[in-house]
């Protein structure tokens, strides 16, 4: 798995400038659209909540590269968690929401020794999504020539009509194709060439000696959907990770790589992605994998290393790969899969199974004449009989 490069460029924002009054503002707000959080009477968590540092997101950096703890969760209604199992992830974050469906919500309602930073409300996933919103900086928007507020290589060659944000990082030999739009706050290794008309997203970082092909799009938002209570009518829900690419990766043309919820979309070195492939928010794949066109990958599958995706591949989401798997072409993956496993067709069996099924079933027709042939003897027989 690749290495994530540490990073101060986590988007935050003083919670103070958006609410003066704390704590009793923010539940005015979350109130009067209906979320009603709850929090447990000894709660200190809000008396946090003015740092300027609070942030978004699992693990971040500080100004040293020395990776701090992470921050801010939640748990939907249907995780399946354990009181203990909930209990651990609570004592890992700084904040935790839990949804009020949750079976386990009622136990932490009614019991006074409830984790001081745990928040328990009605949908949880949209009380996260509304409070992301809140908290969110906005993306750059170019407004004037960025490129001179951005460190480029004098080595790096651009063509015409590329634009690069504030803050972004442009090593040794770069190219850039024309078109292309680079965001604020990026990181291009040195020797990696980008296609023409790539978009590239804030706070994406692409390692060293990577190829990217034509119209590659690079951390726009996930398919995320969330309906706020009250309402019928479904939103994209806010994504504030970011994707990372490791080294002497190659995507191809028309490539889609979703930015995560809270964590990156990571990519790991040495991987192949041919043209026309989606990786979905959250995925992480590890080293030397190997992507065949027409491939989509739902959110947060976790891949290996060394594993392979043939053609019109597709997964379900939170599913596990392992190292060194085969998928064969036009399958579906519902189930996590062992290292080394080599499989095929939907639900997926062993390879060997799934290609004698295929021979069979070319069969029926010719077998089901047969079939009715031997019905008319049978019946024959037993009509002379």
């Amino acid at each position: 798995m690749t290495r994530r490069t540490p990073r101060t460029l986590l988007r935050t924002v003083s919670l103070a400038q958006r609410w003066t009054q704390g704590w009793d503002e923010l539940r005015k707000d979350a109130a009067e659209i209906g979320f009603e959080p709850w929090v447990p009477a000894h709660s200190r968590l809000f008396a946090e909540w003015g740092r300027d540092d609070f942030a978004l997101g699992p693990a971040s950096s500080d100004s040293t590269g020395n990776e701090t703890r992470s921050r801010y969760t939640y748990v939907g209604a249907g995780k399946r968690f354990d009181a203990a199992t909930l209990g651990a992830l609570v004592q890992n974050f700084s904040f935790c929401v839990l949804d009020a469906k949750h079976p386990l919500a009622a136990l932490f309602k009614a019991d006074m020794s409830a984790p001081a930073n745990l928040v328990i409300c009605a949908a949880a996933d949209a009380f996260v999504d509304w409070l992301a919103r809140e908290t969110w900086v906005e993306e750059w928007v170019a407004t004037e020539d960025a490129t001179k507020h951005a460190e480029i290589s004098p080595r790096a060659r651009l063509e015409p009509g590329v634009l690069i944000g504030p803050g972004s990082v442009i090593g040794d030999d770069v190219v850039i194709g024309a078109g292309s739009r680079i965001g604020a706050n990026v990181r291009i290794g040195d020797g990696t060439v980008l296609g023409a008309h790539c978009a590239i997203a804030d706070h994406v970082q692409i390692g060293e000696g990577a190829v990217l092909g034509p119209h590659v799009s690079l951390g726009t938002p996930g398919f995320g959907i969330v309906v706020y209570p009250g309402s019928r009518t479904p939103r994209q829900r806010m994504h504030t990770g970011s994707v990372s690419i490791g080294d002497r990766v190659r995507i191809g043309a028309f490539v889609a790589v979703d930015r995560g919820v809270f964590a990156d979309t990571v990519i790991g070195a040495d991987t192949q992605i041919d043209n026309h492939v989606q990786i979905a928010h959250n995925c992480e794949l590890g080293e030397a994998n190997i992507v065949c066109a027409l491939v989509g990958l739902s959110g947060s599958t976790i891949v290996g290393s060394r594993s392979t995706f043939a053609g019109l591949v597709g997964t379900k989401g939170h599913v596990s790969i392992g190292d060194d798997v085969v998928v064969g072409a036009q399958s579906g993956i519902s189930r996590d899969l062992r290292d080394g496993e080599q499989v095929k067709g939907y639900p997926p069996r062993p390879m060997n199974e799934a290609l004698k099924i295929a021979t069979l079933t070319s069969k029926l027709p010719e077998l089901y004449e047969r079939i009715k042939t031997l019905e008319k003897q049978l019946k024959a027989k037993g009509e002379g009989a």
